[in-house]
């Protein structure tokens, strides 16, 4: 066979190859744009400011000076660091940059990308836990760039992870990223065509509580400012809790039936925490960059230590323990950085406070606001935290 030919066979394979992988990942992305048009209501101002990681990051950086306290962590921040909750205490405005999976891989690059860009005046509240430090996957919740992919490698974070989530935020190759998205999709799909746990976006509140009729109920949810979307949670059509994202980053989850979330939490199995708790040494790597980072640029860093639910520990001598555990590994290494380390007095809680195994519902939230406020309060009117 003459070498153009074959050549000219190559070419036409490699373009019908192109061609199929732009359909398909055209395809994905137009899945993701109508994800958007279902979950997320267009007709809201501000609403990027509830939205998806990247989007609340360049809210953030467009709107610096609205703020004076910037929340950050997991999705521990998100549903427990309301900055409207703390504002009667603090009397600051702060907005929460922190999402679903955000672990400490994402939160390095997420810091890294936006630190130059922080006031100088700006307030620090960043919030992490024990299961921080074992070795977090990298989610594809934040695009760590090739750079940040680089640190990451160097301090130890598995190659696999690292290009999963540079091939997602790859326009070209974002296919490949989304695979497993893309797979599990179409089995759920496929297994309950019909089934939704989503049901309801608007804007929305608490509930009052003698609104007795849920579309009534609804409706007074839609009613609230500050609010960019809702989600609704159903068992066997019985509307259970509804989750409030807020424009200023946070989640409130308001339960509606609080005795089915007792009844999950019930079937969690209870493990010996403070027996199992470690300190990964790539984990606490980017979690001393991090310090580092805050450090070198001057800001007012609070480092605030969240609980996991009640419930996930045998018994309260292993809650007190493992954050003894806890406090005696991190408190001296946050505080030779010159910064607070702050707690909550997590004796005050119950499972009751919680919708599931560690992140906090409206009562919760209430309660932990009313500690961590004060705390704050004093820290800001001593003014001395910044270097």
């Amino acid at each position: 066979m003459p070498k153009k030919t074959v050549s000219r066979r190559v070419l036409i394979y490699l373009a019908v190859f192109a061609i199929f992988f732009g359909i398909f990942n055209a395809g994905v992305m137009l899945a993701d744009n109508l994800h958007k048009q279902r979950y997320i209501t267009e007709d809201v101002a501000d609403l990027s400011g509830s939205g998806l990681l990247p989007e609340k990051r360049d809210f953030y950086l467009n709107n610096t000076e609205r703020y004076d306290v910037l929340f950050l962590g997991d999705s521990r921040t998100l549903c427990g660091l309301h900055p409207d909750m703390l504002k009667p205490y603090t009397g600051l405005e702060g907005f929460t940059l922190a999402h679903w999976s955000n672990w400490l891989p994402t939160q390095y690059a997420l810091i890294k990308d936006i630190i130059d860009d922080i006031p100088q005046d700006t307030l620090i509240v960043w919030s992490v836990g024990g299961d921080n430090f074992g070795l977090s996957p990298i989610e594809e919740i934040y695009p760590i760039s090739w750079s940040n992919g680089i640190s990451l490698a160097k301090a130890g974070y598995p190659a696999g992870d690292i290009i999963n989530n540079l091939l997602y935020y790859t326009s070209v190759t974002s296919v490949i990223g989304q695979r497993v998205r893309v797979f599990n999709f179409l089995n759920t799909a496929l297994a309950y065509p019909l089934a939704s746990q989503v049901s309801e976006q608007s804007v929305a509140r608490t509930p009052s509580a003698n609104t007795a009729d849920e579309g009534e109920m609804l409706r007074v949810f839609r009613e609230e400012e500050g609010i960019g979307y809702i989600r609704t949670w159903y068992d066997q059509g019985r509307l259970v809790s509804v989750a409030q994202y807020k424009t200023n980053g946070a989640m409130l989850r308001t339960e509606i039936v609080p005795d089915f979330y007792r009844g999950k939490q019930a079937e969690l199995t209870r493990t010996a925490v403070s027996e199992n708790i470690h300190f990964n040494p790539t984990s606490w790597k980017i979690f001393t960059d991090i310090l580092a980072m805050l450090q070198e640029r001057g800001l007012r860093v609070v480092v605030n230590e969240m609980d996991l639910t009640p419930h996930r520990y045998v018994d309260q001598e292993d809650h007190w323990k493992t954050q003894d555990i806890l406090r005696a590994k991190l408190k001296p290494v946050v505080e030779s950085y010159g910064f607070d380390y702050v707690h909550v007095n997590y004796k005050k809680f119950t499972d009751e406070d919680y919708f599931d195994y560690n992140h906090m519902n409206a009562k919760g939230v209430k309660k932990f606001s009313a500690d961590l406020g004060p705390q704050l309060k004093a820290i800001i009117e001593r003014g001395d935290n910044a270097l």
